[in-house]
């Protein structure tokens, strides 16, 4: 952290220092926080450094989460050589106090432990509430699904259901659950659940009925109750 600043004085040889108060750990996690963006170096496969501006989350630990495509320059150049460095602040009037930061850059897998992808995913909806930058993730983990706030479910290659995640009360307590949707398509089409179509044994065909205010789904051999209609 650049804790001293100079003042010039025309007709004055004399070079006044201003300092600033030292911050405490609490304090230079708020400051790196306020900053949205940074301006991240890298150094390529041939030697030359390269940079960039990009979006950042800080977590308590004060590690640096930011993403990128994976076409970028930056990309290519970390998982070549993980050294990497960032210059925060700066952008303030009246305040020129940047932080300077070196470290190693890590690329997250799906290998993660529990606390890790914890942290991940908070770092991630810090990045999707404050920067706005939609994250989509890829997974056939359902424990995840309680972290995030949409999902799209594929089965057969096509979307098959859509689920909001949603706060619940029992009371003064709070809970979390996903509201699930069946998706229908342009043509009408949607997919009926697995454990659906096995507890009514419906196999290749089924009937349909229109009722009042929603659809029945009937296997094609209506039962004993419903020949007598």
């Amino acid at each position: 952290m650049n804790h001293e600043g100079h003042d010039d004085h025309e007709g004055d040889s004399t070079t006044l220092l201003k300092y600033h108060a030292a911050m405490t750990r609490d304090d230079l996690l708020a400051f790196m926080r306020f900053e949205k963006y940074a301006v991240q170096a890298s150094v390529s496969p041939t030697g030359t450094p390269q940079s960039a501006v990009v979006g950042i989350a800080i977590s308590d630990d004060f590690e640096i989460f930011f993403d990128t495509l994976d076409t970028s320059r930056k990309a290519k150049n970390l998982r070549t050589n993980g050294a990497v460095a960032f210059v925060i602040g700066g952008t303030r009037d009246g305040d020129e106090r940047t932080v300077q930061y070196e470290g190693v850059a890590d690329e997250p897998t799906g290998e993660l432990d529990s606390q890790t992808a914890s942290e991940i995913f908070g770092v991630l909806r810090a990045l999707n509430q404050e920067l706005n930058v939609t994250v989509v993730i890829v997974t056939h983990d359902p424990a995840i699904a309680n972290q995030i706030d949409r999902i799209v479910a594929i089965r057969d290659g096509r979307i098959s259901t859509e689920s909001f995640r949603r706060i619940g009360f029992h009371g003064r307590e709070a809970y979390v659950y996903h509201d699930e949707f069946a998706v229908v398509d342009r043509s009408g089409r949607l997919q009926i659940p697995k454990e659906y179509l096995e507890r009514l044994d419906v196999k290749e065909r089924a009937r349909l009925r229109l009722a009042e205010d929603h659809v029945e789904v009937m296997p094609e051999e209506p039962a004993e109750e419903e020949e007598r209609r």
